[in-house]
């Protein structure tokens, strides 16, 4: 007999309690931590020519509230839990050059075994 399934649910019914401690809005998820580690190793060690990592210049909430549910959210046959993001983020936030940053985490997932990362 195979073990169910984890619940699966982005309701957040504490959100103002959230809001008020500065805590993320995304509820804690069942994560694959390995691969959510691995992701968010490699999204905080890039960078642009000349720049600091993104690791350096961000700010958590990027890879702690995006990256990490993103990329750790693999089910055990494989498939994955979150497949699009959608961000309400003002502008000068990071979007473009942080959604190009994560766009290079699934080429990476592909090369990982190979390279030991």
């Amino acid at each position: 007999m195979t073990a169910p399934p984890p619940t699966w649910s982005f309701a957040c019914p504490d959100w103002a309690d959230r809001l008020r401690t500065g805590r993320s809005l995304v509820p804690d998820l069942p994560l694959d931590q390995r691969r959510a580690d691995r992701a968010l190793k490699l999204f905080q060690n890039l960078r642009l020519p000349g720049t600091p990592t993104f690791g350096e210049a961000d700010g958590p909430w990027f890879g702690q509230s995006i990256v990490r549910p993103l990329f750790g959210s693999v089910m055990p046959d494989g498939r994955r839990m979150v497949r699009e993001i959608f961000l309400l983020v003002p502008k000068k936030n990071n979007k473009t050059t942080g959604g190009a940053a994560v766009m290079m985490n699934p080429p990476a997932d592909f090369f990982w075994p190979a390279v030991g990362f």
